[in-house]
């Protein structure tokens, strides 16, 4: 029998019948210490009313009293959980809405949509789209919508029923901010695009430039230049602008904090499409991954970026395409929206930053969180929140797992091969999968493939399990597809008993 060794992860290329030993194309895959291929957890639904707009932003913190809180930041709304009651908290004058028109000439795509209709999208005149910020000052929330601009206060400890307010003295007009390990508000975009400020140190309400007893200060960026997008990371912060990107660093007095150009590199493709790893800040842009590690930044190479480039809507992307670090996994989870299913992201992109190793799936989220010491991931397509990682039920999934190759053919093609038996090293419930094969015989025309019936895993009395199946073609892929929600997975080479036959 002929042993093939799958390395871990996805690479894709034009051509299914190249001879190599990778996997082509999976859904909900992944590689648990880069060897053992496994389903990915399922997840289950909470408890939570859909919210009245679009739930873009969480975030969960623990209150002096040890009491564990969850915000949900939305479009038009802010609502905080507290004991698993849903609290609307949003500002007593409602958030500023997003302001843009319906899009027009060369807002799209050539030939996209019909002649004379809107197109989708903000203003073409804006060179960032809105973004969302939460965080906790203390045991205290902090929210800002960019469409709104206000940074925004809620206290666990205030009166029942107390809205989100203005901080006092705070400015207005804002993109977006972060709290930073030396306990300053860090606000970009501030009263003017190309500006971020700090305030007083433990103190928000001290927004004091000009006193020298203060600690508050800002720089406005040169060259000048929107911010758009940030990242706070063991190392400093991370900032993008169209025209450059910089390292910001803390550096005591006088200064405070400074700020470097570290070069024109691509920005993230969205203000949510970045996330910090222990590797360092990384991020899909509109050519190809890029991470900085606090010195240089770095391309990274993509295993599936050719896939990604050909069916991404570049447009929708730039409002909806989020990352999320799952933190136990060490996984970066890239959600995006497909060329066909324009408004809303229908796939992802996994990057399993231990074994470097990269999966495409279908899923429909837009934010989510996780944290080191927590197995289970949350997420939200917006509307619903659902914790992952639970069991291998897939409630809202698109496709349940599945898994396929490249060509089989040990000669590449050149002569028919006859398929007998294959042997997985099977772990889990050998019920839980089956296997089949696509073939082709013909290279030309883009020839259709033709499935074989799907096959399951038999055993005998030794415990060893194997696949009858007996297939020929000149091009044979195997795929291997969930049936059961239950545990399974696959480690080590898989054995073939493949006969080569002739050429003709």
């Amino acid at each position: 029998m002929t042993p093939i060794h799958f390395p871990a992860g996805v690479t894709n290329l034009a051509s299914k019948a190249a001879q190599t030993t990778n996997w082509r194309d999976c859904n909900l895959i992944r590689w648990e210490n880069g060897v053992t291929l496994r389903p990915v957890g399922g997840w289950e639904k909470l408890n939570i009313p859909p919210f009245t707009s679009r739930l873009r932003k969480m975030h969960r913190w623990s209150a002096n009293n040890g009491i564990i809180y969850t915000a949900y930041l939305c479009e038009e709304k802010c609502y905080v959980e507290i004991d698993g009651v849903i609290t609307d908290i949003s500002p007593a004058d409602g958030f500023a809405g997003v302001v843009g028109d319906s899009g027009g000439y060369g807002d799209h795509l050539y030939s996209a949509l019909k002649y004379g209709t809107p197109r989708p999208g903000e203003s073409r005149l804006k060179l960032y789209t809105p973004t969302y910020s939460l965080d906790n000052w203390g045991e205290d929330l902090r929210a800002m919508t960019s469409a709104d601009g206000r940074l925004l206060g809620w206290s666990p400890s205030a009166v029942p029923g107390t809205k989100l307010t203005a901080v006092a003295n705070a400015p207005i007009g804002n993109r977006s901010f972060i709290i930073t390990p030396e306990r300053h508000i860090m606000l970009f975009g501030s009263n003017s695009f190309d500006r971020f400020a700090w305030c007083d140190e433990e103190d928000d309400t001290n927004w004091a430039f000009a006193d020298i007893l203060s600690r508050a200060g800002y720089y406005e960026v040169q060259p000048k230049s929107p911010i758009i997008a940030h990242q706070l990371s063991e190392f400093g912060i991370i900032m993008f602008t169209p025209a450059m990107s910089y390292h910001i660093q803390h550096v005591g007095l006088p200064y405070i904090y400074s700020y470097r150009p570290i070069g024109k590199i691509p920005v993230p493709l969205s203000p949510a499409s970045i996330c910090d790893t222990p590797d360092g800040v990384i991020w899909p842009s509109v050519e190809g991954w890029w991470m900085f590690n606090g010195t240089s930044p770095s391309i990274v190479e993509c295993d599936v970026w050719d896939f990604i480039s050909e069916h991404i809507d570049i447009p929708s992307a730039r409002f909806d395409a989020a990352c999320v670090h799952y933190s136990a996994k060490g996984e970066v989870w890239w959600f995006w929206p497909d060329n066909t299913e324009i408004g809303h992201n229908t796939r992802y992109t996994m990057y399993d930053y231990r074994s470097k190793a990269w999966a495409n799936g279908l899923l429909n989220r837009i934010c989510g969180y996780s944290y080191a010491n927590d197995r289970y991931p949350i997420l939200s397509d917006g509307v619903n929140v659902w914790k992952h990682e639970i069991g291998f039920s897939y409630p809202d999934a698109i496709e349940l797992p599945w898994i396929e190759s490249f060509n089989l053919a040990p000669n590449g093609g050149e002569s028919w091969i006859t398929l007998n038996k294959i042997l997985p090293e099977v772990i889990g419930d050998v019920e839980a999968f089956k296997v089949s094969v696509f073939k082709t015989n013909s290279r030309s025309g883009n020839a259709a493939e033709i499935r074989s019936p799907l096959r399951s895993v038999q055993m005998n009395g030794s415990g060893r399990g194997w696949v009858d199946i007996r297939e020929t073609a000149r091009d044979m892929r195997l795929r291997l597809d969930m049936v059961k929600e239950a545990e399974w997975g696959t480690v080590g080479p898989i054995l073939f008993d493949v006969k080569v036959r002739g050429q003709k």
